[in-house]
């Protein structure tokens, strides 16, 4: 019995002696990088929006793998480790470990998602940097939800560069196409968007709202005919009946005809003849113009026009830059036919021009617009009649009050400044001259509302105050109602009366009355129309 005890005693110190001593619990540190500490092993932590970084002291790391999931990782080392440092590691990072455990030489780490881990050797240990694994699929829904921001909010080019990488991503191409249709309608190309529909329409016929959005788009891009009529008389004045006739048909996506022709009867009691006299006028003139317009993608489009009027023919070229927030307008005329006066109706006014404008905030509450044109006149037999500065803007706010109405609040300007003008001698030795232009300074505030009725028609109306600054001031009221009749014709009316205007010659004049009609009419032309228009039509037969 004695030897058996002996045995035993020595047994268990050989078992004892060949078994390292346990390691002491670690020491968590509160303080910031923390810590925790044991004999020969150590651990601090310190973590950042993007990354947590663990430095590992005195444990001699065999590998890393990992784990049963993709927020797992093991860490297998040529050493025991202490149990307390899985329970340290999910203290010191909360917002980053989900679970940690230690086997006898493991220590297993959970995040709390999809993680990336990084080993990295030091002299005393290694580093394990953990971020966040991304998610192509989150990425793309992130991508996809920004790119649809930024269309909607006009910023084209931020939008190219995230669709450029949703292509590389491999994101189905149909969704990318119609996305950048849309880029390509803020970046005013309709011709442009219209193609990538067409395209989209052909591989997939069937989904309607696709059919819609590329009808909506063929109509405003279609032919059309419009006639206005407008009756207008001043108080004590002149009376005049105008009747314009206007097309724009398309010989291809981006090219254009225009033309128009205008009439009006004049009748006035008492018009300045350009000998000086004063007399009766009660004749009808006519004007017309023919030009071309092309569209050169990106917003950018070119126009020139050839008119005609009694004794003169002239000229106009433009050119208009549409950008996603602005609008700008360069435009240079000759000798074109000029009806600002009474005087140019019935002698043959014209005008050279050269203007510049811009608008800016056209997709925003806050609109406003800038334009500056110099201009020469001429009537009858003189040429140089007159000169001027013309300044013209204002500014726009307008405040949705529901889907089908808005209220909006107008500044306008309108002014001109005689640089010289052109004096004469009747005669009986008085002066005057032939082309009887006078300074205005027209500032104007209204208050208005646009309202739809029944989705498709829609009206406004308008109340203001106009003063002219080297004249008088007076109330001034506008109505507008407008309704499509079917696809191809839509009809509005409109009426306005103004007690100060351009043509009050600086208050001299009576109170301005005018009401008119319009008619528009879309239709599809030959040649482009037919082959083009006409065709992709067959796709738009499927809408309800």
């Amino acid at each position: 019995m004695r030897s058996q005890a002996v045995l035993g005693i020595w047994v268990l110190t050989i078992a004892c002696a060949g078994f390292p001593a346990p390691v002491a619990a670690a020491d968590l540190r509160k303080n910031n990088p923390a810590s925790a500490q044991s004999p020969g092993q150590s651990m601090t932590a310190e973590a950042t929006s993007g990354a947590a970084v663990i430095q590992f002291q005195g444990l001699n790391l065999e590998r890393a793998e990992g784990g049963s999931s993709p927020e797992e990782t093991v860490l297998r080392f040529k050493q025991p480790t202490d149990p307390k440092l899985a329970e340290d590691l999910a203290k010191i990072l909360p917002g980053w470990i989900d679970y940690a455990s230690t086997g006898y030489d493991s220590l297993l780490i959970r995040a709390k998602r999809k993680a990336s881990y990084a080993v990295t050797e030091t002299p005393d240990g290694f580093t394990l940097r953990l971020t966040w694994a991304v998610d192509a699929n989150e990425v793309t829904r992130t991508n996809l939800q920004r790119l649809r921001f930024l269309i909607a909010t006009r910023q084209p080019d931020k939008a190219r560069g995230i669709l450029n990488d949703l292509r590389r991503r491999s994101v189905e191409p149909d969704v990318l196409d119609r996305l950048e249709a849309d880029i390509l309608l803020t970046e005013n190309d309709p011709a442009a968007a219209l193609e990538r529909l067409d395209a989209l329409a052909m591989s997939d016929p069937d989904d309607k709202a696709l059919l819609r959005a590329r009808s909506d788009l063929r109509l405003r891009l279609r032919s059309h005919v419009e006639v206005n009529a407008r009756h207008q008389s001043i108080k004590q004045g002149d009376r005049q009946s105008h009747l314009r006739i206007a097309t724009e048909s398309a010989t291809s996506l981006r090219g254009r005809i225009t033309a128009q022709i205008e009439t009006v009867h004049l009748k006035d009691d008492v018009l300045l003849r350009t000998d000086g006299a004063a007399g009766k006028f009660d004749s009808t003139r006519s004007r017309i113009a023919i030009g071309f317009a092309q569209d050169q993608g990106a917003g950018r489009e070119w126009r020139a026009s050839l008119a005609a009027g009694p004794g003169t023919i002239g000229a106009r070229v433009q050119y208009q830059w549409h950008l996603p927030q602005s609008h700008w307008r360069l435009r240079l005329g000759l000798q074109e036919p000029n009806w600002d006066l009474t005087e140019g109706i019935a002698y043959r006014g014209r005008r050279d021009s050269a203007e510049a404008s811009l608008e800016v905030g056209q997709h925003t509450p806050w609109f406003a617009n800038l334009g500056l044109r110099l201009n020469r006149y001429g009537v009858d037999k003189v040429d140089d009649a007159a000169s001027s500065l013309s300044l013209f803007g204002g500014a726009r706010y307008t405040l949705r009050t529901g889907d089908d109405a808005a209220l909006y609040a107008d500044y306008t300007l309108d002014a001109e400044y005689l640089l010289s003008q052109e004096v004469l001698t009747d005669s009986l030795g008085g002066s005057y001259a032939p082309w009887p232009l006078s300074e205005r300074e027209i500032h104007s505030l209204s208050a208005g509302l646009v309202w739809s009725i029944e989705e498709t028609m829609k009206a406004e109306a308008t109340l203001g105050y106009a003063h002219d600054r080297f004249g008088e001031g007076g109330i001034f009221a506008r109505a507008n109602f407008s309704m499509p009749v079917d696809d191809h014709w839509e009809v509005s009316a409109h009426a306005s009366y103004a007690e100060i205007n351009s043509r009050s010659q600086s208050g001299g004049g009576g109170a301005l009355t005018s009401f008119g009609l319009d008619l528009l009419y879309r239709f599809d032309t030959g040649g482009f129309g037919a082959t083009e228009i006409a065709q992709r039509a067959d796709f738009g037969k499927a809408l309800p």
